[in-house]
């Protein structure tokens, strides 16, 4: 965390500031880190039909920090469900640097990635909540990232995977938790605002289960068990834009 985000912290749970200024401070510390997955591309199935072209973009959940690979992460969990649906081959690219806010995973996108993109999925917004941006920072840097990814892969269906509750985050104590998660809510309306007013974009389905299981070695970043849910997710937010039959449809 940023002194900046710590002071504006503080402020922002004035009569509890003292306790969460600490908490931030010692979180910040003792936080053990983790290196991120290894497998930044991947492929399931076969070579018979041209692979689904699968992206993750984003901050530690695309780079899979606390995971030992990508195939046991969003990026290849997600490729198997897929490939499993559409009986169609997925290839993944990770592009992901724990982190990053949404203005960093900006100065990511790779336009020779996303353009032979099928499939594209952004994750970010839990540094911008722990950084503390302010809500009108959040919109217009998440607005930009979003307008990017659609420039970038014109030809993508795009997921946006919501923030995960850190008021659930077993690394964070109360009150530091209670801030946090109460600002990434407040994240995750206005990601769905602008969500709405934009082409090709879907918000992912997220089915949390608040558990310990749940998360890494650190108590902060997603293990492989809820990766899964996140895929999960995905998978649930492409049936319903009907990607999926779309896919199964087109196999050369």
């Amino acid at each position: 965390m940023t002194p900046s985000g710590v002071l504006r912290l503080a402020w922002l749970s004035r009569h509890r500031a003292p306790i969460v200024l600490a908490q931030g401070i010692r979180v910040r510390r003792s936080t053990p880190r983790l290196p991120a997955a290894r497998g930044l591309k991947g492929r399931i199935g076969g070579t018979d039909a041209r692979a689904v072209q699968l992206v993750v973009l984003g901050e530690s959940l695309a780079a899979a920090v606390g995971v030992d690979q990508h195939i046991d992460a969003l990026g290849g969990q997600l490729a198997t469900r897929i490939n499993t649906r559409t009986s169609r081959p997925v290839e993944w690219t990770i592009i992901g640097r724990s982190g990053a806010t949404a203005h960093e995973v900006l100065g990511l996108v790779d336009d020779a990635v996303l353009g032979a993109a099928d499939i594209v999925v952004v994750s970010v917004g839990v540094n911008d909540t722990k950084n503390l941006h302010s809500r009108a920072t959040w919109r217009a840097q998440l607005a930009a990232l979003l307008d990017r990814v659609i420039e970038a892969s014109p030809r993508a269906a795009i997921l946006f995977i919501p923030l995960a509750p850190l008021g659930e985050f077993p690394a964070l104590p109360a009150p530091l938790k209670t801030v946090l998660g109460r600002r990434a809510e407040e994240f995750n309306a206005i990601a769905g605002e602008l969500i709405t007013m934009r082409p090709r974009i879907v918000l992912s389905d997220v089915a949390f289960e608040s558990s310990h299981r749940m998360f890494a070695a650190d108590g902060f970043h997603p293990s492989s068990a809820l990766h899964g849910i996140f895929a999960d997710g995905v998978v649930t937010a492409l049936d319903r834009a009907g990607v999926h039959g779309v896919l199964a449809a087109t196999r050369t």
